[in-house]
């Protein structure tokens, strides 16, 4: 068990009257947040899910909301895509009521296309929800995205970085946010460009920053800086939502004591265990540990909602292998599971692994 601390009244004073209600009794650890009003949005809960490229479906985010999410995001979004009428780009925007609080993330590198695939996506909704949020992925480090100029290459060129964000504050009355990592190429030293980044997004009109502690060039290797998230923390005066190396009830503490970020945001460690969620709320909220469920009773739980939401059987059997990933043989289980495509025949293959490590004769 970790050591008790006394409690405190955790304020700040925050200047933008965007974000309101900012007075939220917390500890030291245990962390409680009681929830946040960002325009009118009230978001209540301490762990976010990330937006992840293949992995957060409708299905899987609804899940996620069951299990805790405070604010699921969808997978990342063309916004070109959006306005040529793409049958897929226009399919990930769908969002339901049971997922709870959803971000619709977008990225792009014009200003114009990105305001006019938002203004579209609120007036021809899919699903019975509605986006809370927009989001900007500046980010991305993959290279398909990058040579286009989106993704993290918008922090190599500011000026159009702040254009894009006025234009979606000019585009909706909704929240806007975006999502970046520290930079480009690591620096020798400390350059102090994420800051400027950070700072010209909030003077742009965005609510709120989720700032993933990675350079471009490391990718997803290498540790989160969460030191430089910090330094973004002490200057805004707006929400910052820490993302980076958060896998556990550890991590997830330290992230919120060492950046001070009142939100944390979890995307690989929630890779198939959307139970994750319960399990930091739990630990942040009261210091307790509560016990895994099981990864086969989780992925049924998908596989119901996968089919009610219309998710295709390469997206099911993608999420399978991250679901199989905390089971006790998940190298046997992953090679079993590559040859097979019919759903049913995934759970039941995952069932007979639980049952008895490996498969039966």
């Amino acid at each position: 068990m970790p050591p008790s601390f006394s409690p405190c009244l955790w304020r700040r004073s925050w200047s933008n009257d965007r974000f309101k209600d900012a007075n939220h009794i917390c500890y030291d650890f245990p962390v409680v947040w009681l929830q946040m009003n960002i325009r009118g949005l009230v978001i209540k809960g301490k762990v976010m899910l990330a937006p992840m490229a293949g992995f957060t479906d409708l299905a899987f985010r609804v899940l996620c909301h069951r299990y805790g999410s405070a604010l699921n995001f969808t997978e990342m979004i063309s916004a070109k895509g959006v306005v040529a009428n793409d049958g897929r780009s226009w399919r990930m925007t769908s969002i339901s009521k049971e997922e709870g609080v959803t971000a619709v993330q977008l990225f792009g590198e014009d200003p114009d296309t990105i305001a006019a695939a938002i203004r579209s996506i609120e007036e021809y909704p899919r699903g019975d929800g509605r986006p809370a949020l927009f989001d900007l992925n500046a980010g991305c480090p993959v290279k398909k995205v990058v040579d286009r100029g989106a993704g993290s290459a918008l922090l190599r060129k500011p000026e159009l970085l702040g254009r894009i964000v006025r234009a979606m504050r000019n585009a909706t009355d909704r929240p806007i946010s975006v999502k970046m990592r520290l930079g480009w190429d690591t620096p020798d030293t400390a350059d102090g460009n994420h800051v400027l980044n950070a700072r010209l997004i909030e003077d742009n009109g965005a609510d709120l920053v989720i700032v993933h502690g990675r350079y471009r060039d490391q990718h997803y290797s290498g540790k989160a800086q969460w030191h430089r998230i910090r330094e973004i923390v002490d200057v805004l005066n707006i929400p910052v939502v820490g993302n980076g190396d958060v896998v556990d009830e550890e991590s997830a503490e330290r992230m919120h004591r060492e950046t001070g970020c009142p939100f944390i945001m979890v995307g690989r460690g929630a890779q198939g265990n959307p139970f994750m969620f319960e399990r930091l709320n739990s630990y942040l909220s009261s210091a307790e540990r509560i016990t895994q469920k099981s990864e086969v009773i989780l992925f049924g739980e998908y596989l119901d909602l996968a089919r009610r939401c219309g998710i295709r059987e390469p997206m099911i059997k993608k999420q399978s292998i991250q679901f199989a990933r905390g089971m006790k043989t998940p190298r046997a289980v992953k090679e079993a599971l590559k040859l097979l495509t019919d759903p049913e025949a995934i759970m039941e293959t995952m069932r007979s692994f639980e049952d008895y490590g490996d498969p039966p004769d």
